[in-house]
């Protein structure tokens, strides 16, 4: 994805490629690979996903089969991979995030290190929420062609 892939490109391409695509190819099993890298905490993505946005793809893949395995993945901010994965745990599980986490969660969060730049002064809300603010943007043209490009390879495959 290019840099600055964000919250509405992810859902375009969850509604338009992936679950057409899937549902046509109709899996008994799907594997997603959950992984924070593409969040926009993450110094190597240069993405700009917040982790609601994957928590929908997520749930959205999830559906395309009877059976799903979710996997972990990258990322390397601490903070956005323990909030990413708790979150989406909580998501799949059908619990209604807080608002702000309890002592308990912020004391994991705070306990924390991380030695990057971005660890040395963390802002307030990597320890006190789960959920980013959403990350919407305009859909770019690579991102539309791109989309129609893999449609009708889908298309000359039989899906």
């Amino acid at each position: 994805m290019p840099a600055d892939f964000n919250d509405s490109e992810l859902g375009f391409i969850v509604e338009t490629l992936v679950l057409p695509v899937g549902r046509a190819f109709a899996p008994e099993v799907v594997v997603i690979q959950a992984g924070a890298d593409g969040l926009a905490e993450d110094p190597l993505s240069r993405l700009t996903l917040s982790n609601g946005a994957l928590w929908q793809a997520v749930r959205a893949g999830q559906g395309l089969a009877p059976q799903a395995i979710i996997l972990g993945g990258g990322g390397y901010n601490p903070w956005s991979v323990t909030r990413a994965w708790a979150g989406l745990w909580g998501c799949l599980n059908g619990f209604d995030l807080p608002g702000r986490l309890p002592a308990a969660g912020e004391a994991v969060l705070r306990g924390l290190v991380w030695d990057h730049r971005l660890g040395r002064a963390p802002p307030e809300d990597w320890f006190t929420t789960l959920r980013d603010p959403p990350r919407p943007g305009p859909i770019r043209p690579e991102i539309s062609q791109g989309v129609d490009w893999l449609l009708a390879e889908a298309a000359r495959a039989g899906l």
